[in-house]
């Protein structure tokens, strides 16, 4: 089971994200965002989108799904499943010239380029528990598909590899905690401690000081958005929504503001794209289609 894929079945609509209408996006920085986007009409078809930094012109680029922009900008990693199962591709950002770089009888999902462009990090089953059951791990391979080694190498569930700026450690969603470890694979640590609750899709701010990860904390079981320092300490709730499940963060370049999706009102099967500042914690709205996932901040 792929960590946070699944629904989390939401209550009722009541916290800040409830209300149908959000606030004009006008997020600081002047990018793109690259993000998955399923389109029901189309027999749920995921397709990788780009769009600009304020929700405008949206284009679709190709079928995919967990996009990464290369440190330069100038390439597009995604997993698709058009050969048959789930392979990682990369493309120019302009959505020509794919090129398949896993070749796999397991899925391969969820690339990350790491932040000198020469490796991908991405998340393969192609592993299996001591029971025979497939197992997740973090791989990760040269920029041009060759070398792909396992790092993670355990055998709890491991996915969503995030690379710190310097490019010498890795975050990641292990087994309902965040960890890092060495770049290598080694000195595996744990950043947080919830036996029982789901934490995942961790990032890491451009100036290294911070990660972000989807978390869950009592009295509420819907996941927020967290921020904590890069050694686990200083956690804090920057979403704080009881009523649905805020989730898949990316740090904006200025790491001042957080791109995540969320359900939207009491209806878990409409996720779309929003940004929140750090400093006032206002939230814009970025998208309106029925799924909007997996946002990926270009460098």
């Amino acid at each position: 089971m792929k960590l946070l894929r699944i629904a989390v079945t939401s209550m009722l609509a009541l916290g800040i994200l409830a209300s149908a209408q959000f606030a004009q996006a006008s997020p600081a920085w002047n990018g793109r965002i690259a993000f998955e986007r399923i389109e029901i009409e189309n027999a749920y078809t995921h397709g990788v989108y780009v769009m600009n930094s304020s929700g405008s012109r949206q284009t679709r680029l190709t079928d995919g799904e967990w996009p990464s922009w290369s440190p330069d900008g100038t390439q597009i990693a995604f997993s698709t499943t058009r050969d048959g199962n789930s392979e990682i591709y990369v493309m120019n950002s302009d959505g020509t010239d794919p090129r398949r770089l896993t070749s796999n009888t397991a899925p391969d999902w969820d690339p990350a380029w790491s932040p000198d462009g020469t490796h991908i990090a991405f998340t393969s089953s192609r592993d299996t528990r001591p029971d025979g059951l497939p197992n997740g791990e973090i791989y990760v391979m040269n920029a041009g598909g060759s070398g792909q080694t396992n790092l993670s190498n355990d055998p709890g569930w491991d996915e969503m590899a995030a690379w710190s700026p310097d490019g010498s450690r890795i975050a990641f969603a292990g087994s309902g905690d965040i960890y890092v470890m060495n770049a290598d694979g080694s000195g595996k640590t744990a950043l947080t401690s919830t036996p029982s609750l789901a934490e995942g899709a961790a990032d890491w701010s451009p100036d290294g000081t911070q990660i972000a990860f989807a978390g869950q904390r009592p009295p509420f079981f819907d996941l927020d958005v967290f921020v904590m320092d890069a050694d686990g300490s200083d956690e804090r709730n920057i979403t704080h929504n009881p009523a649905t499940s805020d989730r898949f963060p990316s740090w904006s370049p200025d790491s001042r503001e957080i791109v995540f999706s969320s359900f939207v009102g009491n209806d878990d099967s409409t996720e779309n794209l929003f940004v929140i500042k750090l400093r006032n914690a206002k939230i814009s709205q970025l998208t309106n289609a029925a799924v909007a996932w997996h946002p990926a901040v270009r460098p």
